[in-house]
């Protein structure tokens, strides 16, 4: 199988990477539980779940999600307003998309796949 081409967004706090993917990061970055809800409302009705029981040497690596092509195109809308909520809070956040080929993942759908990191790139 060929590698293909993968996206992720990552919350970085004033250029620091937070290692954390943005949907997780949310109430982090300050914005409240309601608006967080109805930022993420469209993931909720259309993304899958990955299982996350994944077994690996956690202190080695981290399981990461990454969207495909179809899962950027189809979430890249929602993803740039929850990029311009961030930015509009001018508290050090922002959102930052993270390319990169691979064709080894442990879960893959249409929309996204979970690979793993090596903690030394946190």
């Amino acid at each position: 199988m060929q590698p293909i081409t993968l996206y992720r967004y990552e919350l970085y706090f004033f250029d620091e990477p937070q290692t954390i993917g943005f949907i997780q990061g949310l109430r982090d970055v300050g914005i409240p539980e309601q608006k967080i809800d109805e930022l993420i409302a469209v993931f909720d009705k259309k993304l899958p779940i990955p299982p996350f029981d994944f077994e690996y040497d956690k202190s080695t690596v981290y399981a990461a999600s990454y969207f495909t092509e179809k899962g950027r195109e189809t979430f890249f809308p929602v993803i740039k307003g929850i990029q311009e909520h961030i930015e509009s809070l001018e508290n050090g956040f922002e959102l930052v998309e993270d390319v990169m080929e691979s064709n080894e993942f442990l879960y893959e759908d249409d929309y996204q796949v979970v690979l793993l990191k090596p903690i030394d790139n946190l």
